[in-house]
């Protein structure tokens, strides 16, 4: 499969991550990455990045990185673990490892780090595969 335009394709056709500013940086086999420019829209009233925000870029790294399996997929569960507050940032990345590739069913282990690789939060995703939507790339 050709990652580069796997993580191009996640990019041009996740409407929501792109209005919210996450993009797919890297993907490979069960793994990928994304990083989020943080603008002011991104704070809560305390001046640190909103919880939600987080768990978003959580859901698109799982997102991604379930797609590096060859097929689209859905969240079914997410726990995450706010452990840092996201305060006096430029940009944010996700990394999401798959730790469990079943034929339907596949469990992710989701990292959020600041700039200088502080643990910002954690969190382990389950995803369902649409077995019947493969990854068609262009």
């Amino acid at each position: 499969m050709d990652y580069q335009k796997l993580a191009e394709q996640r990019n041009s056709t996740n409407n929501f991550a792109r209005h919210v500013g996450i993009v797919t940086t890297k993907i490979e086999h069960g793994y990928a990455e994304v990083k989020m420019e943080l603008q002011p829209f991104h704070l809560n009233p305390t001046g640190i990045v909103h919880g939600g925000a987080l768990y978003t870029m959580a859901d698109v790294v799982v997102g991604s990185a379930n797609a590096s399996l060859g097929t689209h997929g859905v969240t079914v569960d997410g726990e995450y673990h706010y452990l840092s507050p996201a305060a006096n940032m430029k940009e944010l990345t996700a990394v999401a490892r798959c730790i469990k590739p079943g034929g339907k069913i596949c469990v992710f282990d989701v990292e959020v780090l600041s700039e200088e690789g502080k643990l910002i939060g954690k969190g382990t995703f389950t995803t369902y595969r649409l077995l019947d939507k493969p990854i068609l790339l262009d």
